[in-house]
């Protein structure tokens, strides 16, 4: 199995299993990020939920939207706005459409009230094994009037409010590893990182790496997980992951593993410890590395996993990861974990969430 049909299989059994996606939420966002229910087929699986609460005159309202979206050229897809009842908005200009933001005007003809902004409307179905979708043109029915006064001064338009984001449904769930840093925040963190060769995210098995050309809002700023942490039953394969953001050509990337220490000062050895992206062993029971490189400004996830053994002492463990790479390159990287009293049935395999079943690639 390829390494990105691996990808997409960890993230469809993660949100096909498991209830810990639904519904999604952004603390750290001024609107959450949660799942409706609307025809996707004709609509897209994305919106914004706007609020129009100004009772003055409304011949147009303007939304300033921090979308952060991750799909190439946003600008060149179509918008379509509708009231709640699905009246589509057709007086609708877009100011600005960029990855990081949308400032969109349109005409609320119902008046006060809720409207929804659909930024993703596709021709084909993704309900199929084999998809295949086209994203429209932007188009619009305004009139020119209508557009030169819109476009005239709007700062001084009522603002249409956000309230929330939106998916169609779980598998499309943006929140929070496909809500996308902007180019001034990964300008600050490359800064932070003071001429570092790589920064390495850890990352629990419930939040699954998807973006490799783009780092997650959730890596910028306080909020970056910066050591591997969780907790693990007895006779548990606990699975996490390295997302390693290049800042220079990486070659050759590894990663090994110390014991990891816990009360009374009890070990568990380096060897528990493996990583299926770049170590595992063939069909016919060989032993195998798979090279991995990294290109300047990439993100490359590197699954790893802990082999809990079955009578281990419960409390917190410490230890490290070395993630290494060619030319002495390297960095070190915390393992907080706690072990559970508790002991897992067969491995945690009953249970896919856990993805305990890594250890089987």
């Amino acid at each position: 199995m390829s390494r990105l049909r691996c990808t997409r299989c960890l993230a469809f059994l993660l949100a096909a299993t498991t209830g810990l996606l639904l519904p999604g939420s952004a603390r750290a966002q001024s609107a959450p990020y949660r799942l409706g229910r609307w025809n996707q087929d004709s609509l897209g699986n994305q919106r914004v939920v706007l609020r129009v609460d100004s009772t003055r005159d409304l011949v147009a309202v303007r939304a300033q939207i921090p979308w952060r979206r991750r799909d190439p050229a946003p600008e060149r897809k179509q918008i379509i706005i509708t009231d709640a009842l699905g009246n589509r908005v057709t007086q609708l200009l877009a100011l600005s459409v960029r990855s990081d933001s949308g400032d969109i005007v349109f005409r609320p003809r119902a008046g006060v009230g809720d409207y929804y902004l659909y930024f993703l409307p596709y021709v084909g179905s993704v309900r199929s094994n084999y998809p295949k979708i086209t994203y429209p043109a932007p188009d619009s029915s305004s009139d020119l009037q209508w557009d030169r006064d819109a476009r005239a001064q709007p700062d001084l338009l009522p603002a249409a409010r956000v309230v929330a984001f939106e998916s169609a449904d779980s598998m499309s769930l943006l929140w929070p590893m496909e809500v996308t840093a902007t180019p001034a925040e990964v300008a600050a963190r490359r800064t932070a990182a003071a001429g570092a060769p790589f920064v390495v995210f850890p990352e629990e098995r419930t939040r699954p790496i998807k973006m490799t050309d783009r780092l997650p809002q959730r890596w910028i700023g306080s909020s970056a997980p910066t050591a591997v942490t969780g907790t693990a039953d007895r006779d548990e394969y606990f699975a996490f992951q390295l997302g390693i953001w290049a800042l220079q050509q990486l070659d050759s990337v590894r990663v090994e593993f110390s014991a990891i220490r816990g009360p009374g000062g009890r070990t568990i050895p380096s060897s528990a410890f493996n990583c299926v992206t770049t170590d595992g062993v063939d069909w016919i029971g060989r032993p195998f590395h798979r090279r991995v490189d990294v290109a300047p400004g990439a993100v490359s996830p590197i699954w790893c996993g802990l082999m809990v053994p079955p009578n281990a002492t419960a409390g917190q463990y410490r230890g490290q990861a070395v993630v290494r790479a060619a030319d002495g390159k390297r960095v070190e990287v915390p393992i907080a974990l706690t072990i559970s009293a508790q002991r897992a049935v067969r491995h945690g395999d009953d249970e896919p969430w856990r993805l305990s079943r890594l250890r089987w690639l």
